[in-house]
């Protein structure tokens, strides 16, 4: 006893120390039929509450079904319940994600997605993630560049585009400000009224119809396409303009389009207005204008 003070005070101060246990590398079961092993850094479980499932604390999750696959490695139903596709452009930090497709059984790998909001003359980096009850476990990665002539006008089921006698996009930067005149001064006041802040322009081009069998173009099929293509321009619907030079916009068309006679009768100039009504990047943004099905929980 010191001023006090027992240096043995606490109820188990003489008691050993708790046992010390080091990182697991290496786990070996033998002279035993085994049918499941599983690891968890989870302590409320017990035998009685584990079961197949991942989750957080899984570490370790073998059925021995034919093979050793114990863990996160690989995409497989055991460990995925959705498969989810995100993309960036190569020196980004930002992920986006474009795809989720469920996986319920083996054949649901086998699918093909195309991606064609991705902007011109862009190098891309794109994921394919293994998920499990929200947990991300396996992911591959690879790259692609995006190089196209003319300009294109995407929404989430249709492409269309044309390098035949397009015009280069000029257009406007809209901004809300007021010129005031001032009886007292020799220079006006200028006021901002509002965040407006949005492009606008105007594209046009030939639209021809291929026959992409024999590489020619279809003639007797460029009026009906070109119809195809009027009709989806002015049904309402937001849409993606890429255009050669890199520029990439989301729009709606405004005002009349037009179809011109360009010297032939098969050969006629659509052109049409257009206003950016978003940010062609965001992920709320995209899905609020139905140009993608990823809903909240990937965002």
């Amino acid at each position: 006893m010191f001023l006090g003070t027992s240096f043995f005070c606490g109820k188990h101060t003489l008691l050993p120390p708790a046992t010390n246990v080091d990182n697991f590398t290496t786990i070996t079961i033998s002279n035993g039929i085994y049918d499941h092993l599983y690891l968890s850094s989870d302590s409320t479980k017990t035998i009685n509450n584990i079961n197949d499932e991942w989750d957080l604390y899984t570490k370790l999750n073998a059925s021995f079904e034919g093979d050793l696959e114990a863990g996160s490695i690989g995409f497989s139903t055991r460990n995925t319940d959705t498969i989810v596709v995100k993309t960036r452009e190569k020196g980004s930090f930002d992920w986006k994600t474009i795809y989720t497709v469920p996986i319920v059984n083996d054949e649901d790998f086998n699918f093909i997605k195309s991606y064609p909001y991705s902007r011109n003359l862009s190098d891309n980096e794109y994921m394919i993630i293994s998920q499990i009850n929200g947990i991300e476990n396996s992911y591959a990665i690879t790259e692609c560049r995006t190089e196209f002539d003319g300009y294109f006008i995407v929404d989430k089921e249709n492409i269309y585009g044309t390098i035949y006698n397009i015009q280069i996009t000029d257009t406007v930067q809209n901004v809300n400000n007021t010129t005031l005149e001032l009886l007292n001064s020799q220079y006006p006041s200028v006021y901002t009224n509002s965040d407006s802040n949005y492009t606008s322009g105007t594209t046009s081009g030939c639209f021809l119809k291929f026959d992409m069998e024999n590489c020619v173009v279809d003639i007797d099929g460029g009026v009906k396409y070109r119809g195809d293509v009027m009709q989806w321009i002015c049904n309402g619907k937001p849409k993606i303009l890429k255009l050669e030079d890199g520029r990439i916009y989301l729009i709606k068309v405004v005002g009349q389009p037009s179809d011109t006679n360009e010297g032939h009768k098969d050969l006629r100039r659509i052109s049409f207005d257009w206003v950016e009504i978003g940010n062609v990047d965001d992920e709320r943004t995209l899905y609020m204008n139905n140009l993608s099905d990823v809903t909240e929980a990937y965002w």
